[in-house]
């Protein structure tokens, strides 16, 4: 069931939600002007409702909000809110190290004998909107649609806006039970979207972009989403259309709208700030972690068959090991160990003296 089975996902795959990949190549508008690196804020709005005749599924209905700072050619700091839990990320070339507080110790994952012309597979640098415009100039059957009106689009959003907060008011006081519970969580999810578009408009001005359409059946949806989402979610959203709205210069997605197939935006990507080409440094990319933090370093050899459930049953039996070295009061012996069994990353940044415990 939808709801159920991604609120027990780790945070990392759950993300991978939003990820659409193309199923066949051909080239796109590209951009006019190279992308050296930016810095983003942003929201992610995943709104999936119940699936018919299942009692004990809630559908799911997440917020994320998220910042982002990317340095070409492929290195990325990210941070992310989901259920209550904030993730730091940071990916450059085959290392992405990710930590969520109050964790104890960060997550090292290596992916060895990457081949160059392919995708980067860290989940964190997939969910970048730079590696989602890189996707799009992939992505065949693409319809232009025209210039957007943005004097319109405010007028609609602002006439929308107000009507769901009228309506929201109206059932605030309402005392019916499932019908206008599920009805008012309908109604905020859309009331946050529009919020969030409305103040997108002063960035779509400045950046003007290119709007264009892709019917959800012509994309392979990924395979987290089948796997965490169940064939109910991929059929939901079989017939709607997917929609990207890309900076022309520089190719850079702005807002992704997924819609389902009676027309509702299920997948929600927007960008509300960003500063592009602003000269970042690889010195900025780093993990800042208290003192004591540990590490866990895991590798998966991207060229054999099952690597990525190799690497995640690797990092599940790591954790297990740390919590049962803590509680045996043998943490030191364990990082020994650690240490015997993999290699450690360059670090981005000199870390933190250990403490002995």
């Amino acid at each position: 069931m939808v709801g159920r089975t991604l609120f027990t996902a780790s945070l990392s795959t759950l993300l991978l939600l939003v990820l659409l990949v193309p199923a066949r190549s051909e080239p796109a508008p590209a951009p006019t002007r190279v992308l050296e690196d930016y810095e983003a804020l942003g929201v992610i709005q995943v709104d999936i409702p119940t699936t018919p005749g299942e009692k004990d599924d809630p559908g799911l209905a997440l917020w994320i909000p998220f910042h982002q700072a990317y340095l070409r050619p492929g290195t990325l700091w990210q941070s992310m809110q989901v259920l209550g839990q904030t993730q730091f990320s940071v990916v450059t070339g085959e290392i992405e190290r990710t930590w969520s507080p109050p964790s104890e110790y960060i997550v090292v994952r290596r992916f060895q004998n990457l081949d160059t012309t392919s995708p980067n597979p860290s989940s964190t640098l997939r969910m970048a909107a730079v590696s989602l415009g890189r996707v799009v100039r992939d992505l065949p059957n693409g319809k232009l649609l025209p210039d957007p009106d943005l004097d319109e689009l405010e007028k609609r959003l602002t006439g929308r806006h107000a009507a769901l907060t009228e309506e929201r008011a109206k059932l605030k006081a309402s005392t019916q039970p499932t019908e206008d519970i599920l009805r008012k969580n309908a109604l905020a999810s859309e009331h946050a979207r529009i919020t969030d578009e409305l103040k997108q408009i002063p960035l779509l001005r400045k950046n003007p972009c290119f709007l264009i359409q892709y019917e959800n059946k012509d994309l392979t949806n990924h395979l987290a989403l089948r796997r965490l989402a169940g064939p109910g979610a991929a059929a939901f959203l079989d017939r709607g259309k997917t929609t990207y709205w890309i900076t022309r210069a520089e190719g850079l997605p702005l807002k992704i709208e997924t819609t389902s197939n009676d027309g509702r935006v299920a997948l929600f990507y927007c960008l509300s700030a960003v500063r592009m080409n602003g000269g970042l440094k690889t010195q900025q990319f780093r993990l800042d972690v208290p003192e004591g933090t540990w590490t866990i370093v895991v590798a998966g050899d991207v060229r054999q068959p099952g690597w990525e459930e190799r690497m995640d049953a690797d990092i599940q039996e790591r954790q297990k090991q740390f919590v049962a070295m803590k509680e045996s009061n043998q943490r030191q012996d364990y990082n020994a160990r650690l240490r015997a069994r993999t290699v450690s990353p360059p670090a981005l940044q000199p870390q933190p003296k250990r403490k002995r415990r």
